[in-house]
């Protein structure tokens, strides 16, 4: 897309020029136990995603990475600091993608999962999603801090070298259905590659909870992205893997009310955000990077 030299302008004067990249974009390489489930998937034709055990056998990413792969194709997941180390599974090639919508503007239900050959993972790796409304309404406030963990690049372009690295950043506001948020900016940001990581929230009590997945961003890493939450796909997840991780009584998945009232999904917007998010939009045309992330859409006037 051509832009003139006024849209330009507008973008540079809404969006700040962010700082010289380091790890994930603005974060740092992790060790930390905590983050001991987060994967690599390293998939055909060398494209590369990231990735989040729930379960033994049981991977959570997103939906486009494994979008348009073949019964044939095979999903290796490596466990551990470094996807090019040693601790490398294949996978049994088993997802569903039937409410992926790629040609959404957002709400594009980015979620699938992948599962394995053999059990991966010590149980503390195992991260249960929010699954319950009050642990919903203190991780989805205005200026929340989550945790993005992947093993994608550090600038958009500059290729992925395997590590695993998390950024804190900030929600700044949900999409008008309340099932994809907006997060990072300023240089802090994910990044191609880092596509099915988790965006993990800590509780009041220290209890870190799997809020989404890292869906899509601008071509410009650094300057926010979309992620995907994970709860509408719990259902489905239980009946396809018999994997269960809904909270006790919900379990038809109906125990989160995604409604923000009148806002039309820009409740969570801080002063100028979305003025910044339109100077994204101006900024960048529509691409979609299978294996890392695409164009960020429009949200909210």
């Amino acid at each position: 897309m051509t832009l003139a030299p006024l849209a330009w302008a507008l973008f540079a004067e809404l969006v700040p020029a962010p700082p010289r990249p380091v790890p994930i974009v603005g974060g740092q390489p992790t060790t930390d136990p905590e983050f001991d489930g987060v994967v690599a998937l390293l998939l055909p034709r060398d494209k590369s995603c990231s990735g989040i055990l729930v379960a033994p056998r049981l991977v959570m990413t997103a939906a486009h990475c494994v979008a348009e792969l073949g019964g044939n194709d095979q999903i290796r997941i490596a466990y551990g600091d470094d996807a090019f180390g040693p601790s490398v599974v294949s996978t049994q090639w088993g997802h569903d993608v039937s409410r992926y919508c790629p040609t959404c503007q957002e709400d594009r239900y980015d979620v699938a999962w992948v599962e394995l050959e053999q059990d991966l993972g010590a149980a503390s790796s195992f991260l249960r999603p929010v699954a319950v409304q009050d642990e919903w309404d203190e991780a989805m406030a205005s200026g929340a801090v989550i945790t993005v963990v992947g093993f994608g690049a550090t600038v958009a372009g500059g290729g992925v070298d395997g590590i695993k690295r998390a950024v804190s950043v900030e929600i700044t506001k949900l999409s008008a259905a309340g099932l994809e948020f907006y997060a990072g900016g300023d240089g802090r940001d994910s990044c191609d590659g880092d596509s099915g990581g988790p965006a993990l929230t800590r509780l009041a009590d220290g209890t870190l909870r799997l809020l989404g997945l890292t869906s899509r961003g601008p071509e410009t890493c650094g300057v926010g992205g979309i992620y995907a939450t994970v709860y509408p796909q719990l259902c489905t997840m239980r009946e396809q893997t018999g994997v269960d991780l809904t909270a006790p009584g919900c379990d038809q998945c109906d125990c989160v009310d995604f409604d923000d009232g009148d806002s039309g999904g820009c409740a969570l917007a801080g002063p100028g955000s979305g003025l910044a998010w339109l100077g994204v939009v101006l900024a960048i045309g529509a691409r979609h990077r299978r294996a890392s992330r695409s164009a960020v859409p429009s949200c909210c006037p």
